[in-house]
């Protein structure tokens, strides 16, 4: 069933609720991947899927309601909302008093400001004409792009005798509706690469790795660069294990050092948790946390 026509079955359901549904909202998520590993210029493995789930929160005329969840697209929307409102999971007595005046505050918030006023359109059908053209490659362009990114490792270094890239492109297209009139929906694509090679050193094998996340193959083609460089700190790194004597030592981490020792903290600096304030950095803004000698920029697509 195509996206256009789940998203119109359940706004028209949020917008028809029975009497005895104080409010509905549901949300729908549909990821498609396709993942393709490259070696030797050629196809050697290949994985692809194309799932939707909706999940939908609903409020009973008692002031009770829970979630649902389903990936079933066939099923009759309004089911899935009186499963939810039925208590799928029941909302606790604090919960439940504020979620009819969530749907209500989205509402008031002037999510659908653009929609006021429309008589021929919805919200939905102006927003999803004005998303971003295109969709997954090929698998042709897969192949080509996992080809060439090979290539870059093999020449990036002597030493490197064998490579293998995993390059896997996603779509994500996500939409929400409620029983107050929203109507959103966005679509987000990009690419991850995978690196992997092994290199000869001083008579012994070594394996490295280097990843990055692209929006599209261009912002790829721009980091050449920085693919060759780690490669090639990651070749420098390699030494034969020698004996040193225990004590203190004013050290230089290299950055994937410092990678690993920040990848333990990933927690702390998770947008989740500094909501549910359970990280030690909640209400230090504008506090220092650390030595001056440190300092993090996101960057999310570098």
């Amino acid at each position: 069933m195509e996206q256009k026509t789940v998203i119109e079955r359940y706004r028209s359901a949020c917008a028809g609720l029975p009497s005895d549904i104080q409010a509905a909202e549901a949300e729908g998520r549909r990821e498609k991947i396709l993942s393709l590993t490259v070696t030797g210029g050629a196809l050697a493995g290949s994985d692809s899927c194309d799932v939707t789930t909706v999940s939908v929160r609903a409020v009973g005329a008692d002031g009770r309601g829970g979630f649902a969840y389903t990936q079933n697209l066939e099923e009759e929307p309004l089911a899935v909302i009186r499963q939810a409102a039925d208590g799928g999971t029941l909302l606790d007595g604090a919960q439940a008093e504020k979620e009819p005046q969530l749907f209500a505050r989205e509402e008031a918030a002037g999510i659908r400001e653009e929609a006021d006023g429309a008589e021929d359109s919805t919200q939905e059908e102006r927003t999803a004409a004005s998303l971003s053209s295109g969709a997954l490659p090929s698998v042709a362009d897969g192949i080509r792009i996992g080809a060439m990114v090979e290539q870059w490792a093999l020449e990036s270094s002597e030493c490197i005798t064998q490579a293998s890239v995993t390059t896997s492109f996603y779509e994500t297209e996500n939409w929400t509706v409620n029983s107050t009139g929203l109507c959103r929906q966005s679509v987000h694509r990009w690419m991850d690469v995978a690196v992997s090679v092994v290199l000869q050193k001083d008579g012994a094998l070594y394996n490295a790795s280097w990843y990055g996340s692209f929006e599209d193959e261009r912002q790829l083609l721009e980091q050449k660069d920085e693919l060759t460089k780690s490669l090639r700190r990651s070749q420098a790194a390699k030494a034969v294990a020698v004996p040193f004597t225990s004590g203190v030592y004013r050290v230089l981490l290299s950055r994937e050092a410092v990678y690993n020792i920040l990848i333990t903290l990933w927690q702390a600096f998770s947008g989740c948790h500094q909501q549910r304030e359970d990280s030690f950095l909640c209400g230090k803004m504008g506090q220092k946390v650390a030595s001056g000698l440190l300092s993090i920029c996101d960057a999310p697509w570098a």
